[in-house]
């Protein structure tokens, strides 16, 4: 549901929802820093409403008590084929 609330709220394409990591989560201002995109030109630092302040906030509550609240974890990790979860880039 988180992913449909950036999807829709803030403009956000697929690839660039899987590639938000908790550093691209400007608590302080509420933004959002979108920096993979198709192009350079779709970096953007869209802005956070309540739906996504609130959604995040879950998400990150959750990531925290599994230990993966780190500024270079992935929002939403993938497991892969290895069933081995890539919460960071190597």
């Amino acid at each position: 549901m988180l992913r449909a609330v950036l999807a829709f709220y803030c403009g956000l394409r697929t690839c660039e929802i899987k590639g938000l990591k908790w550093k691209h989560v400007d608590w302080m201002n509420g933004l959002l820093q979108v920096r993979r995109s198709k192009t350079p030109a779709g970096w953007r630092d869209p802005s956070l409403n309540k739906a996504c302040t609130m959604a995040l906030q879950e998400l990150h509550a959750k990531a925290l008590q599994l230990g993966f609240a780190e500024p270079q974890h992935y929002l939403f990790p993938w497991h892969g084929p290895a069933k081995k979860i890539n919460q960071r880039d190597q």
